[in-house]
């Protein structure tokens, strides 16, 4: 889930708008749908601004319309939009737009340590204007809470960064092994040989024949063996 905004910069997919129906409304419409695929779903976005230059460019152009959005991580309300007509031999237009609208954020209501876990009580629903945001924002909680926090925060919208995902199974403990045989479960004890996160693959030990073996984590201290 917190793995995906590794980057400083994405770019979303680009379109093309011919000239049958090219007009800057749908352009307009077009950018707006770009950048609001690209924002978390609590974010509600209310004005896509759209320059006089960029109305201009728009109008000169005979040809086909492309739009590419580019986000920074850290200033999503910031969008570079670039607009490129194939009729002007790769003429270019580039501008920084300034979103109007409101994120309905994850919000943490106390100052937190860093290591503690994150806790459904600690957490509460916050309205911000999207221009207040300084990274990427949590819209609800992790389903299964395996996390803690990466640094000391005080109150206030929870980031993405602010969190770090709990091992699920740590080296050295003895886990719970669960497997299907013939239809029957059936379930055994196995000792952790390594680290490993929910849904992921751990390896084992068999304490009894001392052979090592691999499953997937189902839950806390509990495991599933893949056939």
């Amino acid at each position: 889930m917190l793995g995906k905004w590794l980057t400083m910069f994405f770019v979303v997919t680009m379109s093309h708008i011919s000239y049958a129906n090219v007009s800057t409304e749908n352009v307009k419409s077009e950018i707006k749908s770009k950048i609001e695929a690209g924002l978390p779903a609590c974010a509600n976005i209310k004005e896509v601004p759209l320059p006089k230059q960029a109305r201009s460019f728009i109008k000169r152009c005979g040809g086909i319309i492309t739009t590419t959005v580019r986000k920074k991580m850290y200033n999503l309300s910031s969008p570079v939009v670039k607009l490129n007509c194939s009729d002007f031999s790769g003429n270019t237009f580039e501008y920084t737009s300034v979103l109007s609208g409101t994120v309905n954020a994850l919000a943490i209501k106390d100052k937190q340590r860093s290591g503690s876990s994150l806790l459904k009580e600690d957490t509460s629903t916050k309205l911000i204007d999207i221009n207040e945001l300084r990274g990427i924002p949590l819209c609800a909680p992790p389903d299964d809470y395996s996390y803690s926090f990466s640094r000391n925060v005080n109150s206030g919208v929870l980031y993405e960064s602010y969190l770090r995902q709990n091992y699920a199974v740590r080296r050295g403990d003895m886990v719970t092994v669960l497997a299907k045989v013939g239809g029957i479960k059936i379930s055994t004890r196995a000792l952790a040989i390594e680290n490993g996160y929910n849904g992921n693959l751990c390896k084992l030990r068999n304490v009894g024949s001392r052979k090592s073996f691999s499953a997937r984590i189902v839950g806390f201290n509990e495991v599933e063996v893949v056939r």
